[in-house]
């Protein structure tokens, strides 16, 4: 495909026209793309821009719930902090837009994306590395602009099917307790790169309450946070 059409096509599913073609091609070179091709080593693949990507839908979110939701508790705001950036929530939007038709990588990782392997991890690397690049390119507000829409309409689901927030009920309870908020630690990263696997150990009050194991730190710490709550409120059911 020509570079012309390659980059028309992308900004079109974007719906943003970059200054800079490199930094949104930046964003869109998978790792093992420069290892099969060194020539490309200089320029770089989209881990640093994912990381920075990260950082601005935190804060695009934390405001976002801040300003629109005045009534939701600190708790409820991390919770569907958690939903609203969980890698299948970023790697459905990557599906939906096609991106990963336009991401440069090796033959092996190619092979990998057809096999599924992978898939969504990588899928929602990529959609962090873009809206790196939106930031990179024209700044907050056009970052903003692209992501808000999404996070919307996934947060009006979630409050119209009253989904189970597990970590922000976690977190109601334990400073009802005066316990503080929960801390999430990070017990193990199993696997191959492509195909890791989290353990994420739950711990309130100083004490171990329960695991959560899943392709995603963020998703492993949610069912930690469900498992972690019956046990709980049968605790303190027994002291009341």
């Amino acid at each position: 495909m020509r570079a012309e059409k390659y980059f028309q096509q992308i900004e079109s599913k974007l719906g943003v026209a970059f200054n800079d073609k490199a930094v949104l091609l930046h964003a869109l070179t998978h790792r093992s793309f420069i290892n099969e091709d060194r020539d490309w080593r200089e320029f770089g693949h989209y881990d640093r821009m994912e990381l920075l990507g990260d950082a601005v839908l935190e804060l695009t979110l934390v405001e976002f719930l801040f300003r629109n939701r005045p009534d939701y508790t600190e708790g409820r705001i991390t919770g569907l902090m958690s939903d609203l950036r969980s890698g299948k929530f970023f790697a459905e939007i990557t599906a939906a837009l096609g991106l990963m038709n336009y991401v440069r990588m090796g033959n092996g990782q190619r092979e990998d994306v057809k096999r599924q392997t992978g898939y969504n991890k990588m899928a929602a690397d990529v959609f962090e590395a873009v809206v790196g690049a939106i930031y990179l390119d024209q700044g907050m507000d056009a970052a903003r602009t692209f992501f808000l829409p999404f996070a919307e309409h996934k947060l009006l689901e979630i409050e119209k099917q009253g989904t189970s927030d597990y970590k922000s009920q976690l977190q109601e309870l334990s400073q009802a307790q005066r316990l503080g908020t929960p801390q999430y630690k990070l017990q193990c990263v199993d696997g191959p790169d492509n195909d890791r696997t989290y353990t994420v150990a739950v711990i309130i009050g100083g004490y171990f309450y329960a695991v959560g194991v899943a392709k995603s730190s963020k998703d492993a710490e949610k069912l930690a946070a469900k498992s972690a709550l019956p046990l709980f409120k049968a605790f303190f059911e027994q002291d009341e």
